[in-house]
């Protein structure tokens, strides 16, 4: 091989002189994606080449190019759970065309119901938003210049996303429920927003705590 093994490579800050020399652009391939150095070995030791699996390639590719944009994974998750389970609740309520939040029309019943809601999502807000302040604020006290590795970025998202996802679910909710007071229906897309965001933030907090353990553990 070019270099044999390598190890003084960086894929956040690759470029033409990384490790102190010049690079062409199939050293920069090797460097980020280790897959075409395995089968190169291969290849060598049974006299004949082989070819990586499609498979086995694309998996390399894409977490090589997750490393490279500290994050892409949550985002990958918060955009693939959002849509899982909005898909799941249309398609559970698409024999419907409006909804109540009064059970069995029983008028102000619903008040007892959203309080309970609210109190569960403030209470997933305090602890997401409180485990990210915690854990970016104990960055000061660690090496690499204050700031976290880059490991930690996907879960910090995710919890981000429960966040946002926990406070749309409120206002949303809130506001189709004044709404549905003045007599406004409460129509399906309303109520498919309303059960994606609360659910998915529930998702996102689970998620998104044992991300955040495993990477902690094993980052």
């Amino acid at each position: 091989m070019l270099f044999g093994t390598m190890h003084c490579w960086d894929v956040h800050f690759l470029s033409h002189r990384a490790c102190g020399r010049d690079l062409t652009r199939s050293h920069i391939q090797l460097m980020v994606h280790p897959v075409p150095r395995f089968w190169d070995r291969v290849s060598r030791s049974t006299g004949k080449t082989i070819e990586p699996p499609r498979a086995v390639s694309r998996l390399y590719t894409w977490c090589y190019f997750c490393k490279m944009i500290p994050g892409f994974s949550g985002v990958v998750v918060v955009v693939v759970v959002a849509l899982v389970v909005g898909a799941t609740v249309s398609k559970l309520s698409w024999q419907y065309q409006a909804f109540t939040f009064e059970p069995r029309g029983v008028v102000g019943s619903f008040e007892p119901i959203l309080t309970r809601y609210f109190r569960l999502a403030e209470f997933t807000i305090g602890l997401a938003s409180g485990s990210i302040v915690l854990l970016i604020s104990s960055s000061v006290f660690r090496g690499n210049g204050g700031h976290l590795p880059w490991f930690f970025a996907s879960p910090l998202i995710v919890l981000g996303a429960c966040v946002l996802f926990a406070v749309g679910f409120m206002i949303w909710i809130q506001f189709w429920y004044e709404q549905f007071q003045y007599g406004v229906e409460y129509r399906r897309f309303a109520y498919c927003v309303t059960k994606t965001l609360g659910i998915s933030s529930a998702f996102y907090f689970c998620i998104g705590y044992i991300w955040l353990v495993v990477a902690a553990t094993q980052g």
